[in-house]
């Protein structure tokens, strides 16, 4: 189990650090093709495609979940059951996505006041995204079952052909003049070529895993949709945490304030993709482990994991926070002050909402995902007032602030709620788990921004080579620290490194 887990995770860092360095740089290129209000309402549209990702249900989770724990021969016929249900579910989500998408395309060109010359190009965009979604929709499903069979290398590798398929297609487009209707075009392109090749890897490495109607019963669909559901809220949770910003924004202060907003997401889920890609293959490891029983195990994994991400995910959110005026002088030139705002709050939010991460998935395991579905309603109600009330006074930034208040608070609610209803000691926690990487984190974080400040020199006339090297020396001084503090305040051991190592070695059969 140990060496899956580990090689799964390698799997995914490396096939999503390679989709992320493509579109980190593909963006601004797109930014200097569309300009500011055009590139605003890409990002609105390129939203919307993930939003249907996000409102899946749950289906992704739960056929991953389900077909893991049906994983032996005697319960093939419910592994089935599972997997045709998420079908079920899929085809249904991809039918309404691209009936309404389609219908309703002229209230969002109304939404987000598209106006001018360029509106009979957003008409076509709009009418494009919706189909993307669908395929997207769709493709969830075997990839989702890949998961489960513990083949996330498999996933990334499919991922990763989608994105360089849709990166090249919009280096074509850009180059040939296509504009928005051909960067949808290029989306609408890789979620096709995700699916077709999910389904047919899928049943390749498990034949006997198939579409039967007779396996998804009445009762095998409302267990899982009883399950999905939790997770339904949880998705539409990170969804608006992230995202709802762009479409208040759009609504009460103006697109390129919704560009700005989205340069500062990429940037930080570009940096969040190596921890974010530590989670994904505990939750069929936990789902695996707590169904055998093994709880001693599960809670090792869990304990284990969530030191390993935290010292990863802290350090990273901090620095990249502590550096980013350098940062965005390097990637897109000077100009970018809003874009830099949005960058450190939404890291900082990223390094809170993170202390969730591990024992979210830990609930998800054991069929209790309500736990996280009631923090992102706490967190949305919050979110959603807190918008309505300063997006209109103050702008991005207070999208920003409604953004960081409701995040803090509904991982301040889950905490409390996971370690007390699974009698688990919030102390250790915060002594144990998250203190230490915690401290290490912003000890790093302060002395990269006294490096990077240092040698950047004090004014607004920051040229893109002194940046360079203000970034490069400030996040070296910080990464070192972290490395050094890591070790010295015993978050990580030689031993545990070279355990990993040892199975990283083992051939692919071995567990």
């Amino acid at each position: 189990m140990r060496s899956v887990l580990v090689r799964n995770v390698l799997a995914n860092v490396v096939g999503r650090s390679l989709s992320i360095l493509t579109w980190l740089a593909l963006t601004p290129w797109v930014l200097r093709a569309l300009g500011p209000d055009r590139f605003g309402f890409w990002s609105l549209l390129s939203t919307l495609a993930t939003t249907a990702l996000l409102l899946d249900l749950g289906l992704g989770s739960a056929v991953t979940k389900y077909v893991a724990e049906y994983g032996e021969d005697d319960v093939s016929r419910a592994r089935d059951g599972a997997f045709t249900a998420g079908v079920l579910l899929a085809s249904g989500l991809a039918l309404l996505w691209g009936v309404a998408g389609f219908a309703g395309r002229g209230l969002l060109l109304d939404f987000a006041h598209v106006q001018g010359d360029w509106q009979p190009e957003a008409w076509m965009a709009a009418g494009i995204v919706p189909f993307a979604a669908a395929a997207g929709l769709l493709a969830l499903v075997p990839s989702a079952a890949l998961a489960g069979l513990h083949r996330i290398d498999l996933v990334n590798r499919i991922a990763l052909l989608g994105t360089l398929v849709q990166a090249a297609a919009s280096i074509w487009v850009l180059r040939t003049g296509g504009g928005l209707p051909g960067l949808m075009w290029a989306l609408l392109s890789g979620s096709v070529i995700s699916l077709v090749v999910a389904t047919v890897v899928l049943h390749r490495i498990a034949p006997q895993l198939r579409f039967d109607l007779g396996a998804a019963s009445g009762g095998r669909v409302l267990e899982q949709l009883r399950f999905s559901a939790a997770l339904q809220i949880i998705s539409l949770g990170v969804l608006c945490q992230f995202q709802l910003p762009k479409f208040a924004l759009a609504r009460w202060s103006s697109l390129a304030s919704v560009g700005e907003f989205d340069l500062g997401y990429r940037v930080a889920f570009a940096a969040w993709s190596l921890p974010s890609l530590i989670l994904p293959p505990l939750l069929p490891a936990l789902s695996q482990l707590t169904a055998q029983g093994r709880w001693d195990a599960a809670w090792a994994l869990y304990e284990r994991a969530g030191r390993y991400l935290l010292i990863v995910a802290l350090p990273i959110a901090s620095i990249v926070a502590a550096t980013a005026t350098a940062l965005y002088v390097v990637w897109l030139g000077p100009g970018h002050t809003a874009a830099t705002l949005s960058l450190v709050a939404i890291a900082s939010l990223l390094g809170i909402n993170v202390l969730t991460s591990a024992g979210c998935l830990f609930a998800r395991a054991i069929g209790r995902p309500w736990m996280e579905a009631r923090y992102h309603l706490l967190s949305l109600g919050l979110h959603v007032a807190l918008l309505v009330w300063w997006v209109p006074r103050f702008g991005l930034a207070g999208g920003l602030g409604a953004m960081l208040v409701s995040g803090t608070v509904g991982t301040i609610q889950y905490l409390w709620v996971f370690h007390h209803q699974l009698a688990r000691s919030g102390r250790h926690f915060i002594t144990r788990i998250a203190g230490p990487p915690a401290v290490v984190a912003l000890v790093g974080a302060g002395v990269a921004w006294a490096v990077c400040t240092a040698v950047a020199g004090p004014g607004a006339g920051l040229d893109r080579g002194r940046a360079a090297i203000a970034l490069v020396s400030g996040g070296a001084a910080g990464a070192l620290v972290v490395l050094v503090g890591s070790f010295a305040a015993r978050v990580v051991s030689r031993a545990e490194l070279l355990e990993i190592v040892q199975h990283l070695r083992q051939p692919r059969g071995a567990v």
